[in-house]
């Protein structure tokens, strides 16, 4: 994604992202936040979630991101690309919590996918097993790592 994203502050490790939303003259507290499974090495969840003015977090929707849409979704996408340079060999799972919120994350995915293409390798799954994304597939699970650079060989 080539487009304008919100300023944003990180931790060291690039685990953790927060940035405000700025949205009909409201300020909404957002967190792009990675968190490594336990039980599967170098494999990372995305969780964006909305910072709530008690401090706690919420991965529920907060009201209409239609506004702007396009400047999270790209605010997400340079999270993703530092994330990955401090780990490069990570990979990255992205899961939906609601199904609206997953046929957005279809939606995105497909009309970016010759960008995303570019730099990263993307796959859609519905179980244990995984395959390249396909824009016409309706998956559970969106993983995303490095493409291979085709240089240093």
């Amino acid at each position: 994604m080539d487009l304008e994203f919100y300023p944003f502050q990180t931790d060291d490790d690039r685990l953790y992202f927060e940035f405000l939303n700025v949205r009909n003259e409201r300020l909404i507290r957002k967190s792009v936040i990675f968190t490594e499974f336990p039980q599967r090495n170098r494999v990372f969840n995305l969780a964006l979630v909305d910072i709530l003015p008690n401090g706690d977090i919420s991965d529920s929707a907060s009201g209409d991101n239609s506004l702007d849409l396009k400047k999270v979704m790209a605010t997400v996408a340079e999270c993703i690309r530092l994330f990955l340079d401090k780990r490069p060999d990570a990979e990255i799972q992205i899961q939906a919590n609601t199904p609206a919120k997953n046929r957005l994350y279809r939606i995105i995915i497909g009309r970016e996918l010759s960008n995303i293409e570019k730099y990263y390798e993307i796959y859609g799954s519905n179980g244990a097993f995984a395959e390249p994304f396909a824009a016409n597939r309706v998956y559970m699970v969106y993983t995303l790592k490095l493409r291979p650079n085709e240089d240093s060989n």
